[in-house]
């Protein structure tokens, strides 16, 4: 009996173990084949993912982004409002996915279940699109789609009235703008499910940043110093008065729309400006340089302009920085002017055209400045006509006249028709055409610079109105 119990717990035994070591067979094989799983979908969608409705189980990253791009395509809003109704599609409203972040979500998805449980094709595995999109954007579109419905808020500001020497407020307006019911929520179910949905919109009141009465605030701060009393003196007499029109526009008007104000301050560099030009322009006298003409020697042949000593501002600084303060003060200010005298210079002029006549050599050159240009052989007046020597100016010219002069009963009269180039520069006397003779080099005219025809054109060029002639021996 007792033989009998022990075989049959023997036999029990054996199979006992025999049980346990196929169960552990089973489960290591279970094991072996859950982390080749793993490795086989280290990189592919989990079994039983889905990327928005749609199954993306064995996906790898670059099939998965690929299908997000589609996704996003279907995306479709209806926005209705107003009595208004336009549907776009993700792209016209600047709607993207990024399939980065989204092929990033959907690998993840599911991972935290243990090996045993994540692959398991029932066990559902759900992730949204991961959308991005700019509310202001998507606004954006819906006013140019509706350009009659929104309108952009006018700040208030300031003006000046030129006619009544004052600042005054112009008044802000209201805009309107489009705002969207929900948007968030909406693109959150698209992103879950892409298809179209409606969205409502709604029309909204903008108020200016700057409102009137900031405006306001500003022209009364402004307007109390207009009426400054400003005055330039020098040694106890009044040179210069601003008036108001002046100081208004010395103003800058700075809005700031964080703080819903207008400041109002008065420009330094437009004072300083005010007083160069204006002021300046009144009551300080000019320097005008003395200019001359020298020959090669440096002597001076000729002033062209004697020139005059000016005055310059002295105290710049001063007076800017006192009109500064008084009308930032809203105080009078009588300002004494430094006025400080400016020596004459004596330039000399390097390109000016005159011309040179030496009775002596029977020559006339042409000069730009202290430099000879161009010479000429010319026949000057004769002993008893000849010519006069000094420093002139042409003073008219004629291309073409006919020459006349003398007497017939003293038997010099002469007649010389259509002589051409004609450049007189003192009286009767001129540079010319002498076609009727060659004695160049020798005195034989009745005064005048005789020239051969190409030569008495040269001058015609060189020497307009004004310019300098000097004849001498």
């Amino acid at each position: 009996m007792i033989e009998s119990i022990l075989m049959r717990v023997k036999k029990f035994g054996v199979k006992r173990a025999a049980l346990c070591a196929i169960l552990l067979v089973i489960l290591l094989a279970l094991v072996v084949a859950g982390f080749s799983l793993d490795h086989y979908y280290r990189d592919k969608a989990v079994p039983g993912t889905e990327l928005a409705g749609v199954n993306v189980g064995g996906m790898t990253v670059e099939s998965i982004k690929s299908e997000a791009s589609a996704l996003c395509a279907k995306i479709e809003l209806a926005f209705e409002g107003e009595g208004k109704r336009i549907t776009a599609g993700a792209e016209d409203l600047n709607i993207s996915v990024d399939a980065e972040k989204t092929a990033d979500r959907v690998i993840s998805s599911g991972r935290e279940e243990n090996i045993f449980v994540k692959f398991l094709p029932y066990k559902k595995k759900e992730a949204p699109l991961v959308l991005t999109y700019d509310p202001d954007a998507i606004r954006s579109y819906l006013r140019e789609a509706f350009p009659d419905m929104t309108a952009d808020a006018v700040d208030a500001a300031v003006t000046y009235n030129a006619e009544g020497s004052v600042f005054e407020p112009v008044p802000g307006q209201a805009g309107r703008k489009i705002e969207i019911v929900a948007l968030d929520g909406v693109l959150d179910d698209l992103a879950a499910r892409p298809g179209s949905k409606t969205v409502e919109f709604v029309m909204a009141d903008v108020p200016p940043a700057i409102g009137d009465e900031a405006a306001a605030q500003a022209c009364d701060y402004a307007n109390a110093r207009l009426g400054v009393a400003l005055r330039l003196v020098h040694e106890g007499k009044e040179l210069h008065a601003v008036e108001r029109g002046a100081v208004a526009a010395w103003f800058d008007f700075s809005p700031d729309e964080n703080a819903g104000g207008i400041t109002a301050t008065v420009n330094a560099e437009r004072i300083r400006d005010y007083v160069n030009g204006t002021v300046v322009s009144q009551i300080v006298r000019e320097k005008i340089d003395r200019r001359v003409i020298r020959d090669g020697a440096g002597n001076e042949l000729f002033v062209l302009n004697q020139g005059q000593t000016g005055q310059k501002v002295g105290n710049m600084d001063l007076v800017t920085e006192g009109f500064l303060s008084a009308v930032s003060d809203a105080a009078d200010l009588s300002q004494e002017i430094l006025l400080e005298e400016e020596a004459v210079e004596t330039i000399t002029e390097k390109e000016a055209h005159w011309v040179d006549v030496n009775l002596s050599n029977q020559t006339t050159t042409i000069y730009a400045g202290d430099t000879p240009i161009q010479t000429f052989v010319v026949s000057s007046g004769k002993a008893s006509t000849p010519t006069v020597t000094g420093k002139y100016k042409v003073y008219r010219r004629n291309a073409s006249m006919n020459l006349r002069g003398g007497s017939e009963a003293n038997g010099d009269a002469y007649y010389y028709p259509d002589t051409r180039w004609i450049t007189f520069f003192v009286g009767g006397y001129a540079f010319h055409t002498a076609y009727w003779h060659e004695s160049f080099g020798t005195p034989v005219s009745h005064g005048c610079v005789n020239m051969r025809e190409a030569e008495a054109k040269a001058i015609w060029d060189w020497a307009p109105i004004g310019t300098p002639v000097y004849v001498h021996y």
